[in-house]
């Protein structure tokens, strides 16, 4: 069958259908973004403070680490919305293998990064330096794993009518994450006053609650059949950078997000060194 006739047979009969989603339907999907904001919440918020006052780590050699996991999330994240269109399983569906390898690597990598004196010396810089940049880019390896299929998923199992909606609930539990990852940021300094031993527990159940809330969506969500796509990277590159429009949004969006980010990484050695509320 012609693909688009196809295409537009397969949508006609999910409007006679209705709604693709139930009400519990969209909060089991959208419920998954409040673990994964969360711990990078947790990250951007924590990392900075922690080797750089913690571990006493450079903050030349941090802000380097930071450079590269942001630069492998940039190279890979459209490299994986790519692959998820491409695959084929009757079984898994597209989109589902990703969300659940990129949530439980998300949660393994968050808390490695906050460990470190439990597998290098924290005192020879090369090693640590090593250590946390390669955790910071898998742990951004795997939020684009994760959140790039997660975003796209949403196109097959949800009508354009119902989108608004769903971007409601993940609006809500995205910006709760913002608390949780603010809430446990702040009392990680308190918590290391001991070692790192209650804040590995502490990330180990935050861990798990991340994969937990993206459970329930693997197995209950369904995508209805859909044209499954053939896009030329090459050829959709070349569209992409052709135009100028989008090319200078993408340059703007990139400087407004630099100071946020190192407004984000520097506010929690602020508060303790400056005004001396934490630790």
């Amino acid at each position: 069958m012609n693909p688009y006739i196809r295409h537009f047979y397969i949508g006609f009969w999910e409007r006679v259908a209705g709604k693709l989603l139930s009400k519990s339907g969209r909060l089991i999907y959208a419920m998954g973004r409040l673990g994964s904001s969360a711990l990078l919440s947790l990250i951007d918020l924590a990392t900075f403070w922690l080797y750089l006052e913690y571990f006493h780590l450079g903050g030349l050699l941090i802000g380097a680490a930071f450079t590269i996991g942001k630069l492998v999330i940039a190279f890979f994240g459209w490299y994986f919305g790519y692959l998820s269109d491409v695959t084929k399983s009757e079984r898994w569906g597209r989109r589902r293998p990703y969300i659940l390898v990129g949530s439980l690597l998300l949660a393994f990598s968050t808390a490695m990064i906050f460990i470190p004196d439990y597998f290098v010396s924290v005192t020879d810089e090369m090693p640590l330096f090593i250590y946390v940049t390669s955790f910071l880019s898998l742990a951004n390896l795997s939020y684009g794993l994760l959140s790039t299929p997660y975003i796209a998923w949403l196109a097959e199992i949800a009508d354009p009518e119902e989108r608004v909606a769903i971007s409601a609930y993940q609006n809500v539990f995205g910006m709760m994450a913002q608390v949780v990852g603010v809430l446990l940021s702040f009392s990680l300094p308190l918590l290391l006053v001991t070692g790192t031993s209650q804040a590995f527990l502490l990330l180990l159940g935050l861990g798990a609650f991340e994969v937990f809330l993206y459970v329930p969506a693997i197995v209950k969500i369904r995508e209805r059949e859909r044209p499954i796509p053939r896009p030329n990277v090459r050829r959709e590159i070349a569209v992409v950078l052709g135009n100028r429009n989008y090319r200078s949004w993408l340059a703007l969006q990139g400087l407004m997000s630099m100071p946020t980010a190192i407004l984000a990484s520097l506010i929690l050695s602020y508060v303790q060194n400056v005004l001396m509320v934490v630790g």
